[in-house]
């Protein structure tokens, strides 16, 4: 089993894809999909491959990244960073007549999840027609997946709509997942005052069939599966089993054979088509459960695609479509793939108090989260890759997770020697944060700076004049914005601090929500 749960893939060649490809009554690939944005060797752009004739339909059509093909339709961020949705018949003309703020993938059901600049997320048909608009309580959801699509609403909260925008499983638990496979899936909850977390598998009319929690069980996977959901047993952490529906031991259906077991393979990972990519020494190919050999173990990588294709490549950074005895289909070379429906739809506006506060949260007049006044790059080591200094040589700048950590000198330095060191004493200078407001109305930049800026005492701070503030600490806050984004520079020395510009977006400002 525990094969099943570690990639032979080189996912760093390829954006991260999932087997999503296929016809409705396949249910190792969900998505039933013909179409798969590709990057080819040597390009840019985006283009679009035909998985069935390997012909590339729409050559260098995006300059970003296209969505999952579902349905023939997908969607595309446009210059102004905002969405467009696209048919494969015609990849030139945007379907909708209005750019989306934020948008899913479209369904089987051929609906998808999208919200105007400063309107609630609406479901849409393949027309970009608005089918129903849903409550403004609903804040995010994500794409609909056998019907039911994973919501959160403002009470923080998720629950499940169905594709009528109906709340069909109420809000109330602090993580839910997809029904990706099948008719089951899992919802969590954090226990008040406690670690510990609630696990329960629940059906789509929301009725629990099996309850446990993080003491006993860590889900492997957040979906079932071919009526199955990998577990790892607390008290036997180094063993991974196979739960049902109702929580009893179940066989695991994507055991290795015995026959393709003792060919002495170094790994194993199975596909949806019931075969299994093997790995001799650095070399990979596929067997069948008899461990017939059906593409040669000679290739660099092999990406499971859909029920008759792989993406193979012989040398990194190239790959080539293929049927399933490894066949080239078309004569496509590609660089980087995208096939995994993964978008969230948001509202197109925030609250403007819950919003401000919680990036208010992040910081007061002792730091920045999770930067302290007095930090220097020896304190920030747990953030660096400490085993390679020589990719900092020359660097004053780092990146963990939104925030930029600018130092007031090189992280590391070569010297005479040639030997590599860390300048461990230098200091933190600034911490930079952006928060991008693109996709909610023209305007609310302004009303959201406007509202920290008004706030600003309650953290310490005071106005300097320019949205610089400023604290008995010594430290400093500079709110800006431009293109969109809301930008917080936190600075460790109030005399560094210099005003942000505030360009706003064109258009009116939005409504008070």
């Amino acid at each position: 089993m525990k094969n099943l749960l570690k990639s032979v893939f080189a996912a760093a060649l390829l954006l991260l894809m999932v087997a999503c490809n296929g016809s409705k009554t396949n249910e190792a690939y969900p998505f039933p999909m013909k179409y798969l944005p590709v990057q080819l060797e040597g390009s840019k752009m985006w283009s679009i491959l035909d998985l069935e004739s390997g012909e590339v339909v729409a050559k260098d059509a995006y300059k970003t990244t296209p969505s999952a093909v579902v349905n023939d339709m997908y969607f595309v961020m446009n210059d102004e960073g905002t969405y467009d949705y696209y048919n494969v018949a015609d990849p030139k003309k945007p379907v909708n007549k209005e750019h989306f703020g934020s948008v899913t993938e479209f369904s089987v059901e051929g609906l998808a999840l999208a919200s105007l600049k400063g309107k609630p997320i609406s479901i849409i048909n393949d027309k970009c027609e608005v089918v129903k608009e849903l409550n403004d309580s609903v804040a995010e959801c994500s794409m609909f997946n056998r019907g039911l699509a994973v919501a959160r609403f403002i009470n923080s909260k998720f629950g499940y709509i169905d594709t009528e925008g109906n709340t069909v499983i109420p809000a109330k638990y602090d993580q839910a997942n997809a029904f990706m496979y099948e008719d089951h899936t899992t919802v969590m909850t954090q226990r008040e005052n406690d670690s510990i977390v609630d696990i329960s598998f629940i059906d789509k009319k929301g009725t629990e069939t099996f309850k446990t929690n993080s003491t006993m069980y860590h889900p492997v996977t957040p979906s079932f599966n071919k009526g199955v959901l990998p577990v790892v047993s607390v008290s036997k952490p180094d063993t991974v089993i196979c739960l049902d529906v109702e929580g009893k031991d179940a066989p695991n259906p994507f055991e290795v054979p015995e026959a393709v077991k003792k060919d002495g393979y170094n790994q194993h990972s199975a596909t949806g088509k019931g075969t299994f990519v093997v790995v001799k020494g650095d070399k990979l190919g596929v067997v069948d459960q008899q461990g017939k050999v059906l593409i040669p173990i000679k290739y660099f990588d092999i990406i499971d695609v859909c029920p008759n294709r792989y993406l193979i490549s012989e040398k990194q950074g190239v790959y080539f479509l293929a049927d399933e005895n490894g066949k080239p289909v078309g004569k496509a070379k590609i660089a980087h793939a995208n096939g995994t429906p993964n978008s969230v739809a948001t509202r197109g506006f925030i609250d403007l108090a819950i919003t401000g506060t919680n990036l208010m949260s992040m910081f007061n007049e002792n730091g920045f989260v999770p930067v302290a006044k007095g930090a220097t790059v020896g304190s920030m080591l747990q953030a660096i890759d400490a085993a390679h200094p020589e990719a900092y040589v020359g660097h004053d700048a780092l990146a963990v997770n939104s925030t930029l950590i600018s130092f007031a000198g090189p992280i590391a330095s070569k010297g005479a020697d040639g030997q590599v060191t860390f300048n461990v004493g230098t200091p933190v200078r600034l911490v930079g944060f952006d928060f991008p407001v693109v996709s909610y109305a023209d305007g609310t930049e302004d009303d959201l700076v406007q509202f920290m800026a008004a706030n600003m005492g309650k953290n310490g701070f005071v106005s300097v004049g320019g949205n610089v503030f400023e604290s008995e600490n010594g430290t400093a806050v500079a709110l800006g914005y431009k293109n969109g984004i809301v930008r917080i520079n936190y600075y460790m020395d109030k005399a560094d601090a210099q005003p942000l510009p505030a360009e706003s977006r064109k258009g009116a400002k939005p409504a008070k929500k």
